[in-house]
């Protein structure tokens, strides 16, 4: 389908100590986003690909008779990244193994695009307000938010308008809505210069939203946000608001999600549920009549695996 860009890939070359490739290498991928344990073998020219694979880090193990077995561990995977690792293997016994971590920051030499990626990591974390993932996306360079005032739902991409720009959720074009759960995102690309063809009618950025989904491991988390007047600082002075200032009448944001195998390495789930009530006066309202805005949303996420090559994904969120 055109424009789903949800996955990135590992290539890459393994020669031995003279620089000769190696055809017939086992290589076995390991990690939360695929079933299993995925193998390929490098082709008469020393080459191997894992295309397809969802946002996570992952490892890779390198076994050849006559060869030392090699470990290459926690190796990031983004949206759309093409990480190229080529490797060289020594002559050694079959016992012995060199496991590499903690290694170098991967770089995408496979593209000239100018984009910004935030990891999971990053999504948990992040020192910004969660009222939607426009929240998220607004923090990349370059990003500037058409409005601080409630709930965003625009966003202007190196003096882009804002409607030149192009939403994704999972791959699917939302034109800005619907807004699943921040707890729900995975990773968040913001694609801003360097778009291909497969994106179309879009002269603005691409802001591409990939969801959680299940894994082999049965997991849930919950999140619980509070704000009330007495946490909210005055920014107005009172030439502007007329000694109304901004009023917070009530913030609460819940969120629950679960995760896990409904079938190990065949068939998985992801689910999440939130409650939003964001209830407040902008400066120069009377605090007495705040606007009313509450929010229900539920997300959920099946993945299926056909065959190893094969996949079936459905998702619903409101």
């Amino acid at each position: 389908m055109a424009a789903q860009r949800t996955t990135g890939e590992i290539i890459g070359k393994i020669v031995d100590e003279s620089g000769s490739v190696l055809p017939g290498v086992t290589v076995t991928l390991r990690g939360a986003g695929v079933a299993g344990a995925p193998t390929v073998v490098t082709s008469e020219t020393g080459t191997y690909r894992f295309p397809v694979l969802p946002p996570g880090t992952y490892d890779l193990e390198y076994t050849l008779a006559g060869f030392t077995t090699l470990k290459r561990d926690a190796i990031p995977i983004t949206v759309g990244s093409i990480v190229e690792l080529d490797v060289a293997m020594k002559v050694g016994a079959l016992e012995e193994s060199i496991t590499v971590s903690g290694q170098s920051p991967v770089v995408n030499l496979a593209s000239s695009q100018v984009s910004t990626a935030y990891n999971s990591d990053w999504v948990r974390n992040a020192p910004v307000r969660r009222f939607s993932y426009f929240d998220l996306i607004n923090s990349a360079p370059g990003v500037s938010a058409t409005s601080n005032v409630g709930q965003s739902t625009a966003a202007q991409s190196l003096g882009n308008s804002t409607n030149e720009n192009s939403y994704q959720i999972d791959g699917t074009d939302i034109s800005a809505t619907p807004w699943p759960n921040t707890d729900a995102v995975e990773e968040v690309e913001v694609l801003q210069l360097g778009a291909s063809a497969e994106y179309g009618n879009m002269q603005g950025a691409v802001f591409n939203i990939v969801t959680r989904m299940g894994s082999n491991q049965f997991h849930g988390d919950g999140n619980f946000y509070l704000q009330t007047d007495s946490m909210t600082g005055r920014n107005t002075p009172q030439s502007v608001d007329n000694g109304l200032p901004y009023h917070r009448d009530r913030w609460r944001d819940g969120t629950v999600q679960a995760q896990g195998p409904f079938m190990r390495d065949k068939f998985w789930f992801f689910g999440s549920l939130e409650y939003q009530r964001d209830w407040d006066s902008q400066p120069g309202v009377d605090p007495k009549f705040p606007a009313l805005n509450d929010s229900r949303r539920v997300f959920w996420k099946f993945n299926y695996n056909i065959t190893p090559n094969h996949r079936l994904l459905h998702g619903y969120h409101n």
